[in-house]
């Protein structure tokens, strides 16, 4: 059997430390929204990940 290259559902596509952005409270908000976004569908890889992260870092994103 061969093994995929993606990641499994419950694991993540990348890691706080990947994201290029310092360590805090951006981090987490990032990695959730990548966790949401791959939920939907609309990330599925890795290199995808860190183009929404380089995308959306910095910016204020409020749900609600």
């Amino acid at each position: 059997m061969i093994k995929s290259r993606e990641s499994g559902p419950n694991q993540s596509l990348v890691r706080g430390g990947e994201l290029g952005v310092p360590p805090g409270p951006e981090v987490g908000r990032l990695l959730e929204e990548i966790a949401e976004e791959r939920a939907a569908g609309t990330i599925t890889t890795k290199e995808e990940a860190l183009e929404y992260a380089r995308r959306n870092a910095g910016s204020l994103r409020r749900n609600g």
